[in-house]
């Protein structure tokens, strides 16, 4: 495809003007029955580690453009759009997965989280929002963002493109090593000494690869982060960034910033020898101990378990109205707050305990459901040690279910 004058200045003023600021897509993980990542490691489109900052960066709108979305804007990086036998290198393969497994995208938050409330005060207390939208078109040549974002809904054909999931940019226990001159904000020191234990963690976005994705075929992924400068501080979630405004008039975003990543899954029959011993969740040829249906096991250490509020929430943020759960936002005491004081205190830091039992002490055991409004709560049986939980999602026009075991404390 030959771009046009002005796609080409924009390919340029993106890949020369690189804000300091910035995320990607770094690895994929297949979630297993514990929560945790079975399996070998897949890659991103494309992917280069000797240069995967110019490289695998997208920004939109680009540095230097104009501050607004202009319908020519395309929705990844040219380099990466294209798909054939060159998109992935036999070192760094796309990951295998089955119809209904989970599976995890990996990217380093790069101070986005752990210093985000003292150096950029104007962000999402959310520190963006993740939208995971899927095709089985894998050639996304001349897309632009406009033709994919807000467009593709959750009951949207698969083989056309689908929302698949939304998530906060803050998983609730990613943060940098420890820089040699401390830290100004308390997140990154209170998250190693009470969540996860080591110097540093990447982020993730879990999503379940959809049911109705064909052995075979691949599963594109577009990773979209919109992390606009917001006009005041505390917002919790950052809204729709097209129009930027209020049904008033008044301005919402002082500053649009969103980036994008492309991520392939090779989708294989659920019986498949090259998933290893835990076959995919329809596998009907095996005991179900072997069946990789999730039975969230929380003593797992945090470098080693997946986000266990991504696997039952799959919509974190509501769209269109763009609404949250606070309860689903980690440090969710910011939200509102005009000006808060660094490092931030125990009451903020200590909220963060409440994400990793989704926004509760109850322990899910019967059949739940969650809509774009409302999650339902139940608790465990008496002397029951593990529980099970099956959470139907409903979602526009569409319904699927997914199975989450949670074992006990």
């Amino acid at each position: 495809m030959e771009l046009s004058s002005s796609k080409a200045m924009l390919l340029v003023a993106a890949l020369l003007g690189i804000a300091a600021a910035h995320s990607w897509t770094e690895e994929t993980r297949r979630i297993g029955p514990k929560g945790d990542f079975i399996g070998p490691p897949g890659y991103p489109r494309k992917y280069a580690p000797e240069s995967r900052d110019s490289y695998s960066v997208w920004l939109l709108p680009p540095n230097g453009g104009l501050n607004e979305f202009t319908p020519d804007l395309l929705a990844v990086l040219p380099t990466k759009a294209g798909f054939d036998e060159s998109s992935y290198h036999p070192q760094y393969p796309m990951l295998k997965v089955a119809p209904g497994d989970f599976a995890a995208i990996f990217y380093n938050e790069n101070g986005h989280v752990s210093r985000a409330g003292r150096d950029n005060p104007e962000k999402p207390i959310n520190r963006g929002t993740v939208y995971l939208y899927g095709t089985t078109k894998n050639d996304l040549t001349g897309l632009t963002l406009m033709d994919v974002h807000l467009k593709w809904t959750a009951d949207g054909d698969i083989n056309k493109g689908r929302l698949l999931a939304t998530r906060n940019y803050d998983d609730g226990q990613c943060h940098e090593v420890l820089p040699d001159t401390g830290e100004a904000d308390g997140i990154l020191t209170w998250r190693k000494e009470h969540i996860t234990k080591v110097e540093g963690l990447r982020c993730q976005s879990d999503f379940q690869i959809p049911k109705d994705v064909k052995p075979g075929s691949i599963l594109t992924v577009i990773w979209v982060w919109d992390w606009p400068s917001m006009n005041t501080v505390g917002v919790a979630v950052p809204p729709h960034t097209f129009k930027g405004k209020t049904l008033s008039g008044e301005k919402r975003v002082s500053k649009f910033e969103l980036y994008t990543s492309v991520v392939d899954f090779q989708i294989v029959d659920p019986c498949d020898p090259v998933l290893g011993d835990i076959k995919g969740p329809t596998c009907a040829s095996v005991p179900l101990n072997k069946k990789n249906i999730v039975r969230f096991d929380r003593t797992l250490p945090a470098v080693n378990r997946s986000i266990e509020a991504q696997l039952v929430h799959p919509f974190m943020v509501h769209v269109p109205d763009f609404t949250e759960d606070p309860n689903l936002i980690p440090l969710k005491p910011l939200i509102g707050a005009k000006n808060p004081r660094f490092p931030l205190d125990s009451k903020i830091l200590d909220a963060q305990y409440e994400y990793f039992t989704l926004g509760g002490k109850a322990i899910p055991t019967a059949t739940a459901i969650v809509t774009a409004t409302a999650v339902a709560t139940v608790t465990a049986p008496a002397g029951g040690k593990n529980a099970v939980v099956t959470v139907t999602n409903v979602v526009p026009s569409a319904t699927y279910t997914t199975f989450v075991t949670r074992i006990r404390d």
